[in-house]
């Protein structure tokens, strides 16, 4: 009795084992095709920037994207390099230099560091409110026109239209500034 309860019991931890097997190879085989599916995909994956408030729907291919996606990025970027004090201008040039284009880097980061340092000599308060956005997808670029005012001590020094030209790139998917200065007379384009 002995022996055939020992091989009963034998037989059963053996069948055991083998299912524990099975389940164990399924679960490799499943990790396995999980592992591909993530290399075969982690090409694709990209990270979209995008303003603190988008207030439409909008879509970002790799190399283009709707005009009211371009308009809110232009909007907020503008935001960041145009209104400041002397307090807050190094934290919004410096979140400015994160949408600006790797080839366009060194040379917007310098002018920056001399804007940086004149409004913080002549403690220069300076704010422009975007009124008309107009945006040229050929050309790649944003002529934004406001009204730009500058101020000195609680005086104010200018109070006037002022246009910008902003040129960009999509790249991947990613808004990326290439320039952006005041624009004269003579670029202003009317509609």
């Amino acid at each position: 009795m002995d022996g055939k309860a020992f091989i009963e019991k034998w037989s059963k931890i053996a069948s055991g084992y083998r299912l524990c097997r099975y389940v164990v190879f399924l679960l490799l085989l499943f990790v396995g095709y999980l592992l591909m599916l993530y290399t075969e995909n982690v090409e694709r994956e990209k990270i979209i920037l995008l303003p603190p408030a988008v207030y439409s729907k909008v879509f970002i291919a790799n190399d283009s994207a709707s005009p009211e996606y371009i308009k809110e990025m232009a909007d907020y970027v503008i935001y960041l390099a145009t209104n400041y004090t002397p307090d807050t201008i190094d934290s919004r040039l410096r979140e400015f230099l994160k949408y600006v284009e790797p080839s366009a880097y060194q040379r917007l980061k310098k002018q920056i560091k001399e804007i940086s340092a004149d409004v913080k000599f002549y403690g220069r308060v300076q704010a422009f409110y975007p009124e008309k956005f107009q945006i040229d997808p050929q050309n790649k670029q944003v002529l934004v026109t406001g009204r730009l005012v500058k101020s000195y001590m609680g005086k104010t020094l200018e109070d006037k239209k002022q246009t910008y030209v902003l040129k960009y790139v999509i790249r991947n998917g990613e808004f990326l500034v290439t320039s952006l200065y005041p624009a004269n007379k003579d670029q202003e384009v009317k509609k």
